[in-house]
């Protein structure tokens, strides 16, 4: 089950991506190659973070006693979620870099709407 809900998330973002892209290709975005790149990679971070996550909750054991038990499989632990956590971090700061472009973007289309609304200036 865990698997498939996965490889459905997984699709999803591949499905928006692909979408997106061809947009991209047939001029019909708004978007220029920088925020597209920074887009694509923070799709590809958003799949691999799904799988790594999904991953852990399969295939990383946690029990009360980890560290006491198994240090070395503490430490991996430890490790793992806190690698997922950093990417959740770094994914969150692309989307914000992303949403300045966007917010940049629509002030200038409205700068521009505007001026052509009250016309050539005197």
């Amino acid at each position: 089950m865990l698997v498939a809900v996965g490889v459905v998330l997984v699709c999803v973002v591949a499905v928006v991506m692909a979408w997106e892209l061809n947009r991209f290709r047939r001029g019909e975005s708004l978007l220029d190659r920088r925020q597209l790149g920074l887009r694509v990679g923070g799709a590809v971070l958003l799949a691999v973070l799904i799988i790594q996550v999904l991953g852990g909750i399969a295939f990383v054991p946690y029990s009360p006693d980890l560290g006491q038990t198994n240090p070395r499989a503490a430490v991996f632990f430890l490790s793992y979620w806190l690698s997922c956590g950093l990417m959740t971090l770094v994914l969150l700061i692309i989307v914000r870099i992303d949403f300045i472009y966007l917010e940049r973007k629509h002030l200038q289309e409205e700068t521009r709407l505007a001026r052509e609304q009250l016309g050539p200036r005197r």
